[in-house]
């Protein structure tokens, strides 16, 4: 049985599976990966971006609102059972997202903005294949250290073959596209 796959935007992606994070609040999520420095409109954009990922992660089932009387009435929101059993995927979604999610135009692309944008996905992608290679290697001296959790650290394998897998093919998607427009740029 395949498990089900989640795509997560990066801010939530680095919270949820690089960090941990568990039993949060969302203003403690926002301030956690962004900080607390931003003008309000600004933290008010990204609150309403990750709020609304975090609800339907809910609805989901992958995570649960508990509402704790701390004298603030904030919702925290625990991961569940399932949660554990559903693989991410990380959606790569630059600054340009909450510009658009507020509802604002966005700038007219420039043929140079493009380029900058694209190097930057595919660094953004080289960085996470180097951190999906660094991961096998540990799973395989952690196997051999503790033999006893060979059937978890085979799991965890197997799920960072295929995240690599998946950023490679994203990878080479992007590198094919930066390399027909400078074809293109060069015979132009």
């Amino acid at each position: 049985m395949r498990s089900q796959t989640v795509w997560l935007p990066t801010a939530l992606y680095t919270a949820l599976i690089r960090l941990h994070m568990d039993d949060f609040t969302a203003i403690g999520f926002v301030n956690a990966i962004f900080g607390d420095k931003a003008e309000s409109q600004i933290r008010k954009q990204r609150y309403t971006f990750i709020y609304r990922h975090l609800i339907k992660l809910v609805n989901q089932g992958l995570l649960k609102r508990k509402n704790v009387d701390d004298g603030r009435r904030f919702s925290h929101f625990i991961r569940t059972p399932k949660f554990d059993e559903v693989h991410f995927k990380e959606e790569f979604i630059g600054p340009d997202a909450l510009v658009t999610e507020s509802g604002k135009e966005r700038e007219p692309e420039t043929y140079e903005s493009v380029l900058e944008g694209l190097s930057a996905r595919a660094q953004h992608y080289r960085q996470a294949l180097q951190e999906c290679d660094s991961m096998l290697i540990e799973f395989q001296e952690l196997r051999s250290d503790f033999s006893i959790l060979d059937l978890a650290i085979e799991r965890a394998i197997n799920h960072t073959v295929a995240e690599s897998r998946d950023l490679r093919g994203r990878l080479e998607a992007v590198e094919r596209l930066l390399r027909g427009l400078m074809a293109f740029r060069s015979a132009s």
